[in-house]
């Protein structure tokens, strides 16, 4: 975690979007992760009893996020 490239490097994501009959596709530059951060956070709750770098909310919003747009993707259909 301590590499400066650690977190980097992704490849930029492709963003669909149907306007009416057309399809549009562009990509979408993704962002860099703030991997390090997060881990040293995760850490520190453990080690020193500091907040948990993110709510169970948050985990399961993402979630439900991910599980929408595989869903969006299998059947063709905006979520």
């Amino acid at each position: 975690p301590d590499d400066v490239e650690f977190g980097g490097g992704n490849p930029p994501g492709l963003l669909r979007v149907l306007d009416g009959e057309v399809e549009l596709e562009r990509p979408v530059p993704t962002l860099d992760g703030q991997y390090a951060e997060f881990y040293r956070a995760l850490a520190a709750s453990i080690r020193d009893g500091a907040p948990f770098p993110i709510t169970p909310q948050d985990a399961v919003d993402v979630m439900t996020i991910i599980e929408l747009a595989a869903q969006s993707e299998h059947e063709g259909l905006r979520l």
